[in-house]
């Protein structure tokens, strides 16, 4: 005998896998979601950067202006 799977009668489940499906909907949200959270890291990455070399050149610029005032106190 070979086992014919569930009879006609019994209530089953039917897995839709149309494109249209609520899984398939939520697979494409998250794949968006992903997407996106990688663009925001990018740009949050970018701006980290952009932060520390605004820091570092301020400091650089600090720096000059504190030599050139100790240049001009010299020079008087």
């Amino acid at each position: 005998m070979f086992d014919e799977g569930p009879s006609r009668d019994q209530d089953t489940d039917i897995i839709d896998l149309d494109a249209s499906s609520p899984s398939s909907e939520l697979k494409e949200i998250i794949r968006q979601q992903r997407a996106e959270n990688h663009s925001l890291q990018r740009k949050l990455e970018m701006a980290k950067w952009t932060i520390n070399y605004l820091e570092q050149r301020n400091k650089q610029l600090e720096d000059e202006h504190t030599l050139y005032e100790l240049r001009q106190i010299r020079e008087d």
